[in-house]
C-alpha cells in the first residue's frame, strides 16, 4: 500500500471512531426509553453489529470499492485538491464532518472525567480493588456470546472496585456523625457471569457493615433472575435501612414483580418516601 493508501486508511479509522459516538449515544437515548424488551434486546444485537462492522464497512466501500483509496496513489486532500472528487467522496467527506464532531464528543467527555471535581464536602478518598476470582479461587466464567470477552486480555470484568468517600458535613446534627452508607448499581442480573459473582459482590458490600445500604438501579435484565435475589439482596444488613431505586432496565423486566420481592427482603423503594431515619435523638429524611 502506498503512502496515500496508509493516509486514506488513517482517515476510515478516525472516521470509525468519531461515528462510534453518535451509534452510542443513539443507542442509549433509546435504551433509556420505555420500549419493549424484546426491541431493546434487538436494538443491543444491532449496536454491537454497527461497533464491529463500522471499520470493515468503511474499508470495503471507500477503500477497496468505489474510489478505492487503500488502493490508489492519492490521498482524500490530493483528489480534493485536483477538483475530481466524486459522489463517493463526497459522502466520506460527509461522514468525515461528523466525524470531528464526534471525536471532538469523545475528547470532551474524556477531559470532563479527568478533570471532574469531587464535591467540597469530599475530604478523603480511598480505593481498593479485588480481583474476585483470585479472592474465590474459581473460575466466574462468563456464558453465551460474551464468554469470549470475557477472556481478552486486560478485560476487568471480574475486578470489584470498592471507594470509600469521606465527607464532611457540617449542617447535619452531630448524632450524624461516622453515619456510613454503602451505594452500589447497574447489577444486570441475566445469566451471562455466574451467581458466584454475585454472591461475592454482596458478600464485600456485607464486610462494609454499613449504617445504610442504597442500591440505585438496573437490577435485572431478565425476569428470570428473580430468584437470584434471595442469595444476594437477602444476604444485606443495615441497622439504618436498606432502598433501592429501580432503574430502565427494570422496568421492561417487571419493575411490579421486583419491588414486591426485594420488599420481602427487608428492601425500602426510596421512590415511595420520604422516609425518616432516626439516629439518636435527631432524624434525616431520606
Amino acid at each position: 500500500m502506498t503512502a496515500a493508501g496508509w493516509v486514506n486508511a488513517s482517515l476510515l479509522l478516525l472516521t470509525a471512531f468519531g461515528l462510534s459516538k453518535f451509534v452510542i449515544v443513539f443507542i442509549n437515548y433509546l435504551s433509556a426509553l420505555k420500549l419493549s424488551y424484546r426491541f431493546l434486546r434487538n436494538l443491543s444485537i444491532v449496536h454491537d453489529f454497527t461497533l464491529l462492522t463500522l471499520v470493515p464497512v468503511l474499508f470495503v466501500v471507500f477503500g477497496l470499492t468505489g474510489p478505492q483509496l487503500l488502493l490508489g496513489s492519492t490521498s482524500i486532500f490530493e483528489i480534493w485538491q485536483q477538483g475530481n472528487a466524486t459522489s463517493s467522496i463526497v459522502a466520506l467527506s460527509a461522514l468525515n464532518g461528523m466525524a470531528v464532531i464526534g471525536i471532538a464528543w469523545w475528547i470532551r467527555d474524556a477531559l470532563r472525567h479527568q478533570l471532574y471535581q469531587l464535591p467540597r464536602q469530599t475530604k478523603r478518598v480511598s480505593q481498593n480493588r479485588l480481583d474476585l476470582i483470585q479472592l474465590l479461587s474459581q473460575d466466574l466464567d462468563a456464558s453465551g456470546p460474551e464468554r469470549w470477552l470475557a477472556r481478552l486480555p486486560g478485560n476487568e470484568q471480574f475486578q470489584l472496585d470498592i471507594q470509600t468517600l469521606e465527607c464532611s458535613f457540617p449542617e447535619l446534627p452531630p448524632e450524624c456523625a461516622g453515619v456510613t452508607i454503602a451505594h452500589f448499581s447497574d447489577l444486570h442480573f441475566r445469566g451471562a457471569v455466574d451467581l458466584a459473582y454475585f454472591r461475592a459482590v454482596f458478600a464485600e458490600v456485607s464486610r462494609l457493615n454499613a449504617d445504610l445500604v442504597v442500591f440505585t438501579g438496573d437490577l435485572l435484565d431478565e425476569i428470570e433472575r428473580l430468584d437470584w435475589l434471595t442469595e444476594t439482596f437477602g444476604q444485606v444488613n443495615a441497622p439504618l435501612g436498606k432502598f433501592f431505586v429501580l432503574g430502565n432496565h427494570d422496568w421492561y423486566t417487571g419493575a411490579d414483580t421486583i419491588r414486591p420481592e426485594l420488599a420481602k427482603l427487608g428492601w425500602q423503594d426510596a421512590t415511595r418516601g420520604p422516609f425518616c431515619i432516626e439516629r439518636g435523638n435527631s432524624a434525616i429524611e431520606l
